[in-house]
């Protein structure tokens, strides 16, 4: 800073004595200039691209795309040496057709500005341009444009490669010494790096400090790390004597840098359940699968289970806190669903008593028992439970959980009476003896317990029915209808007549021709047999009755009509004539 005052002060006095221009007076120009003084270093050097292309002083000012520089001597990117430790610097030259006039000297010449490269210790390399022109002054830096192609800024801060900086210059495109003279920004006065930089993220390896050190200053302290933690460092400036902070000041900055904690990759971590389980008997579990390096399951929550029901599973896990962020799942619900079973249902429920055991039928199955009454012998309403072997943790498939009834029955059975009739088919003919009529063709096991009005003797009509003993517990009870029955007398008997009829022809008067009835009597008759003749009351008309051989004179008749002439022995009646008299 004193070389600088001292050359200020020497350049001020040769304008004042009104000197002519020497290269002294350049001299005292460019120490006077921190342009020309400063060192810029390849952090400090980029290729943009600017917007508007020529700056408006007092107007805001874009430079984009911030890239590696250019060298307009071989249109390639600037070589900074193998340990990228070589540096710019501008210089100041007499040429006739210079960019920049005198404004300052009194003289009519012309200058232009050379950018040359310089190794590390000072040694000239090469010039990257002959010419070129200073433009966008402010507190950001400036834009030389080499050979009035590359657009290179020299900026006072720190970029990064595609980096975007809207400032607001002083200048517009400089073309009198005296503006360059006037530029006192530089990275000369060096930015002092941000008391926290850029964080870090814990990656499990040793890393570097978020800052690179340049030409300007370096670094102490922590400079390497490897777990989550604040560390502490110091900005050291290599030439306090030449160089200083932005603020004016060459004291050790402190900087601080830290590794955060890093975040597990969970997206692939999930519970290995997509659907309900179905009760078995056996115990169910859920766990967590997926989970990265570093992470594992500490203690799982309601992850077992082995009854029906609904469930929320959690999971505690391990995991390196110091170094990682909070990891956590969320819970789970899950379920165990009933076991569900088709209810059994029978072949048959409804049977018929036979004498033999009958019953239901099931399917057997190990998932339900069967209890109450299944089988049995005797007619009757019956009920069997078909109950879920685990009632808790089975349902049935149409609903419900409980016992399942089942009602079936054994109804009495009805006997055979197709074959049982009256051993009656025609009335009775009156003949002073008892008549009887039963019944027949009984099925077993029914038998008659007592009869009523099946016996007479006289002519009339009767009505016979039976009470009958069956098995009343086992059987329906058997029905028999009614018999209507009856002793007629002789007349009613037509249909016993023997084919024999004679028919006499009536006289005007009531006395009537008697007939002969030739009816042969049969040698089985013989001798004792007789006749006599009945009217429609079966009752014995007085007429004389001869007996001639194989037959029989009847007169004494006195009315026409119908008559009946029986034949019979002592002990018998063997044969009815019909006889007509008209």
């Amino acid at each position: 800073m004193k070389k600088t005052l001292l050359f200020l002060f020497m350049f001020v006095s040769i304008l004042r004595c009104g000197m002519a221009q020497t290269q002294e007076e350049l001299t005292a120009l460019k120490e006077a200039s921190p342009v020309f003084q400063s060192k810029y270093y390849k952090s400090h050097v980029w290729d943009v691209q600017r917007s508007p292309a020529i700056p408006v002083a007092g107007e805001e000012w874009k430079l984009r795309n911030f890239d590696r520089p250019y060298d307009a001597s071989n249109s390639r990117e600037i070589d900074w040496g193998e340990s990228d430790d070589r540096y710019l610097m501008f210089d100041i030259e007499l040429a006739a057709t210079g960019s920049n006039s005198d404004d300052l000297f009194g003289s009519d010449n012309r200058y232009n500005v050379v950018l040359r490269l310089y190794e590390a210790d000072g040694t000239y390399v090469k010039d990257l341009c002959s010419y070129g022109n200073f433009m966008g002054f402010g507190d950001k830096g400036f834009l030389f444009n080499q050979t009035n192609h590359y657009g290179t800024f020299f900026a006072n801060d720190n970029y990064e490669l595609g980096a975007l900086l809207t400032y607001t210059p002083t200048t517009g495109v400089l073309t009198r010494l005296s503006e360059l003279k006037s530029y006192q920004y530089s990275p000369q006065l060096i930015p002092p790096p941000p008391g926290f930089l850029s964080v870090l993220v814990y990656n499990g390896t040793l890393q570097s400090i978020p800052l690179s050190p340049n030409a300007a200053y370096s670094l102490t302290g922590d400079l390497r790390a490897a777990r989550v933690g604040t560390y502490s460092a110091y900005a050291v400036l290599n030439d306090k004597e030449n160089t200083s902070w932005s603020d004016g000041t060459t004291k050790d900055v402190y900087v601080a840098w830290r590794i955060v904690k890093a975040d597990y990759d969970m997206s692939a971590v999930a519970w290995d359940y997509t659907e309900p389980f179905v009760w078995d008997g056996t115990t169910k579990t859920v766990s967590l699968t997926g989970l990265p390096e570093g992470v594992s399951v500490g203690r799982y929550d309601n992850n077992t289970a082995t009854e029906e029901g609904r469930y929320m599973a959690g999971a505690v896990l391990v995991y390196d806190f110091s170094n990682y962020n909070e990891v956590s799942v969320p819970g789970l619900n899950w379920t165990i669903n009933r076991l569900l079973i088709d209810r059994p249902v029978p072949t048959a429920t409804s049977f018929v008593y036979n004498g033999e055991v009958q019953g239901i039928t099931l399917p057997p199955s190990e998932h339900y028992t069967v209890s109450g009454t299944t089988s049995s012998t005797d007619p009757g309403n019956y009920m069997a439970f078909v109950v879920l072997s685990n009632s808790r943790n089975m349902g049935w498939t149409d609903g419900g959980f409980g016992s399942d009834i089942i009602n079936w029955t054994i109804k009495k059975a009805d006997y055979d009476m197709s074959a049982v009739v009256w051993d009656y088919t025609e009335p009775f003919i009156y003949d002073g003896t008892t008549k009887t009529v039963s019944l027949t063709g009984l099925p077993e096991g029914v038998s008659v317990n007592s009869y009523k009005g099946n016996t007479a003797t006289d002519v009339g009509t009767y009505s016979a029915s039976a009470v009958l003993n069956y098995q009343w517990w086992n059987y329906n009870k058997p029905e028999v209808p009614e018999l209507n029955w009856s002793i007629e007398n002789l007349a009613l008997s037509l249909g016993q007549a023997q084919n024999a009829e004679a028919v006499a022809t009536a006289y005007p008067n009531p006395l009537m021709a008697g007939t002969v009835l030739q009816v042969e009597i049969g040698e089985e008759h013989g001798a004792n047999a007789n006749a006599e003749l009945l009217n429609l009351s079966g009752l014995q008309v007085p007429v004389t009755i001869e007996k001639q051989s194989g037959a029989y004179r009847i007169s004494g008749l006195t009315r026409p009509g119908v008559y009946f002439v029986r034949i019979f022995t002592p002990t018998k009646s063997i044969a009815v004539l019909k006889v007509i008299v008209k």
